[in-house]
């Protein structure tokens, strides 16, 4: 009965937060969201992630198989939005909120337990999906991948050499400012140049 009064109370909560700071500024995910925003989001996703959780520790050893297979995940799953080097790509900047600089202190300074549960739920209202489906292979590619991201803010020039060999091709895309082609009969702004070498 606590869980549900706390739901009710947040949601209430949110919605006179959008109403305050919205009101007559309409909606966009281009409008920056303002200090006072971004902490009371960060506070309460906190405040929302379970005890439990938030203080288990990882149970993935430290070592390079780890960072390894999180470095697999990282690829697969996150350098669309977080950059190979965790700074975040022009897309991922364009979601609202925008995706953090994992490299700075205000993510590295979350739990690992906070870290995992961000990754296995997902974080409502935002571009951040759940990975996780529970099981304990799921969860493990996801304690591994908490490894690669307390590794970020050491990576090398090398090591981020490394990661770009084997991102996809369109993740390796998402930053450069390109038009796609227009369809047959239509007009495009791309230079015919950058077309032909497609």
């Amino acid at each position: 009965m606590k869980g549900f009064f706390l739901l009710v109370a947040f949601f209430l909560g949110c919605v006179l937060i959008v109403v305050l700071f919205s009101f007559g500024a309409g909606i966009s995910a281009r409008r920056e969201a303002g200090q006072f925003e971004r902490q009371a989001a960060r506070a309460t996703w906190r405040f929302l992630v379970p005890g439990p959780v938030k203080i288990k520790e990882n149970p993935v050893p430290d070592s390079a198989d780890a960072i390894r297979d999180g470095t697999q995940m990282w690829i697969e799953r996150c350098v669309v939005c977080h950059a190979n080097d965790g700074g975040g790509t022009s897309m991922g900047r364009s979601l609202h909120p925008p995706t953090p600089d994992l490299r700075k202190v205000l993510t590295q300074s979350l739990t690992d337990g906070e870290l995992f549960y961000a990754i296995e739920q997902g974080i409502p209202f935002t571009g951040m999906p759940a990975w996780g489906d529970g099981s304990p292979a799921s969860e493990r590619e996801s304690w591994a991948l908490v490894r690669f991201i307390r590794n970020i803010p050491k990576l090398t020039p090398a090591d981020l050499r490394a990661i770009e060999k084997y991102v996809p091709r369109t993740s390796q895309r998402t930053d450069r400012d390109r038009r796609a082609p227009a369809l047959p009969g239509g007009k495009s702004d791309t230079p015919r140049e950058v077309l032909v070498s497609r």
